[in-house]
């Protein structure tokens, strides 16, 4: 899976889809054009409103993906808007879909995207990543 996810961060013409609840998917792709400035990747976020029906939420996302090779980055699994990606992927859009979208996950797609390391070291820098993305602290008590 791992692999395969790489080789299409390595494709500039994938199309990076964050599909969340809420606002998350947009506020990601914002801190994303934060750090790129002019983007080296195509990246669009769809986000799923509470009033939105599930069904119109998938012809939405559909309606983008279609046609492309896609990266769908999802807030939960098992969520609708991982669902929604995990149907369009049976369904026969090219791609691939990770839940659990987070800031290193946006980090790691920009880094992938402007580095020339070979594919080795990216799978290093991946696994780094998804490694040591999350910290813990605790007090002194």
């Amino acid at each position: 899976m791992i692999l395969f996810i790489l080789l299409l961060i390595m494709n500039k013409d994938m199309l990076v889809l964050i599909l969340t609840h809420g606002e998350l998917c947009e506020k990601l792709k914002e801190f994303f054009l934060y750090l790129a400035g002019d983007p080296p990747v195509r990246m669009k976020a769809v986000q799923l409103s509470p009033s939105m029906n599930p069904k119109d939420y998938l012809r939405s996302v559909k309606d983008i993906a279609e046609g492309n090779t896609c990266l769908f980055l999802t807030d939960i699994a098992g969520g609708t808007p991982d669902n929604t990606a995990r149907t369009l992927l049976m369904q026969g859009i090219k791609g691939a879909c990770v839940s659990g979208v987070n800031v290193p996950m946006v980090i790691k797609i920009l880094a992938a995207s402007l580095n020339d390391d070979g594919f080795e070291e990216l799978v290093k820098n991946l696994i780094i990543a998804g490694k040591d993305g999350i910290k813990e602290f605790y007090s002194a008590n």
